[in-house]
């Protein structure tokens, strides 16, 4: 009796269990998939920006300006390189994705069209760190991942949308929330009192620089608390209006003022928001008409949501790897250290004051590198580049049995870093950072 008893008390626990997991699987189901309302004109819209990014993706593939290749992601001091493929499938694979994008703009939405720019873009945009960095292309890229989800009915795209948008606006204020430059002031103070950051239009009309420094903190507080609550706003019912309309002038109004990468910026985020525009009530309906026949027991509607939540879990990790994966604290990490994919857009400004790259051969003698494109080293400052840097000179010059490179920057025209690095034929060292406050 005692084993019969702990037998039906065991079977009560396991049906339990099995009935709680079962209850949580169709309340995230439920949460994954909604009508899709405003899907047909977003998908119509992220494939016109496609293309339009299509050709900066294109530029960085070899390097834009050049000498040299920075490839976007990196574990300690291994760079992912991946190989470029010779030039006529380069520009066949860009061609198809821009048909592709083309197709889709015209109504196509047959998932083998939409696989192709989403391959090519994670492909190529994973080659260079100015690609992949660029957070225009990440936020198009997921949107295209999204799309893949589409079906009639009830799916998953739309949420996944919605949840790119919120976590591109969340990490953003959380990073400059966890950035003492930022959240003092300092970074606002330097990006904006003598124009660096307004475009040419801008730039004559707003003098900014006898601004109090108090100005300087308000406007960093205020933008934080900003993207917060368009971050939580949007997933709210009760204040996704106020949120589209606020996100909507934020966006036209850095568009105007700033430089034309955050234009490309704003398009994709507006783009986005049509995510949260549910369907009239008549063709809600309609929508859910369609869902009744539900593929959700089917082998293709059990792997769906898994493969949803999979792509989710990955937005969401990706950005968190800066805090999880640091090679020194957190505040000697610039910001285009974070970089690609954790969206820390305006968090410092950095500007380098010098680059020196030096080669030694089996005579002992050191021999300075003349850099011919300066725009790539002007604007170098994280370890990725450095890796490259010694990467690039070792092929560069067969004679070189090691190399250096020293880099120094300004950070918010406060303080100073500078990173140096050694390699030789046989290993590269890890980035030596000293800051100098």
């Amino acid at each position: 009796m005692t084993e019969e008893h702990q037998s039906e008390s065991q079977g009560e626990a396991e049906s339990k269990s099995e009935s709680k997991s079962s209850s949580l699987t169709a309340r995230f189901t439920e949460w994954l998939y909604l009508p899709s309302g405003q899907l047909e004109l977003l998908r119509r819209l992220t494939a016109l920006a496609t293309i339009a990014i299509g050709f900066i993706v294109f530029n960085w593939t070899k390097g834009g300006p050049g000498p040299y290749i920075v490839p976007a992601w990196r574990y300690h001091q291994h760079l992912l390189i991946l190989p470029l493929p010779p030039s006529p499938v380069t520009e066949i694979l860009f061609l198809s994705a821009a048909v592709a994008c083309l197709l889709m703009a015209f109504g196509l939405k047959q998932k083998w069209i939409i696989a192709i720019p989403v391959l090519v873009g994670a492909y190529f945009g994973c080659r260079d760190f100015w690609a992949m960095g660029s957070h225009f292309v990440v936020m198009l890229w997921t949107y295209l991942v999204a799309l893949l989800f589409e079906r009639p009915g009830k799916n998953c795209s739309r949420r996944l949308i919605q949840l790119s948008v919120f976590l591109c606006y969340f990490y953003s204020a959380l990073q400059k929330l966890l950035s003492p430059d930022f959240i003092a002031g300092y970074s606002m103070q330097a990006e904006m009192s003598d124009g660096w950051c307004f475009n040419s239009y801008a730039a004559p009309i707003m003098h900014l620089g006898g601004a109090p420094f108090i100005f300087w903190q308000l406007f960093s507080w205020i933008t934080v608390a900003l993207e917060f609550f368009l971050a939580f706003a949007l997933i709210s019912k009760r204040f996704r209006k106020t949120a589209l309309l606020l996100g909507l002038l934020f966006h036209i109004g850095i568009s105007a003022m700033l430089d034309f990468y955050i234009t490309l910026f704003s398009i994709s985020m507006i783009v986005g928001y049509l995510a949260f525009i549910d369907s009239k009530p008549e063709q809600a309906q309609e929508t859910l008409a369609e869902s009744d026949a539900s593929v959700y027991g089917t082998r293709r509607g059990r792997l769906e949501p898994i493969l949803a939540g999979a792509f989710a879990v990955l937005m969401c990790a990706v950005p968190l790897r800066v805090y999880a994966t640091t090679e020194r604290p957190l505040n000697d990490v610039t910001m285009l250290d974070r970089t690609p994919w954790t969206f820390c857009m305006f968090l410092q400004r950095l500007d380098v004051n010098k680059v020196d790259i030096r080669y030694r051969t089996k005579d002992g003698d050191w021999h300075k590198v003349a850099l011919l494109h300066k725009w790539r080293t002007n604007a170098a400052s994280n370890d990725n580049e450095l890796y490259s840097i010694c990467s690039w000179a070792l092929h560069r010059y067969p004679e070189a049995t090691e190399v250096t490179a020293d880099i120094e920057f300004r950070v918010n025209k406060r303080w100073t870093q500078h990173k140096s690095i050694h390699a030789t034929r046989e290993q590269t060292d890890l980035v030596k950072v000293v800051s100098i406050r």
